[in-house]
């Protein structure tokens, strides 16, 4: 039986709510995870490889 503790809803934001408060910190680690280099990416980092597969399909498409 579920004690009386896991019936107390509790307030979550809404999937896609912003924090603002919190966006800047946020964005710094995102962008502090998308610019280390990864041996899985050919020690490229996520920038980079993102870039390059935007920059190949703008070549097929263009």
């Amino acid at each position: 039986m579920a004690s009386p503790i896991d019936r107390i809803p509790r307030p979550t934001p809404r999937i896609g709510t912003e924090l603002p408060s919190h966006q800047p910190r946020l964005e710094s680690i995102a962008d502090e995870l998308d610019d280390r280099p990864r041996a899985v990416l050919g020690f490229l980092t996520p920038r980079e490889v993102f870039a390059q597969l935007i920059n190949e399909d703008a070549a097929k498409t263009g």
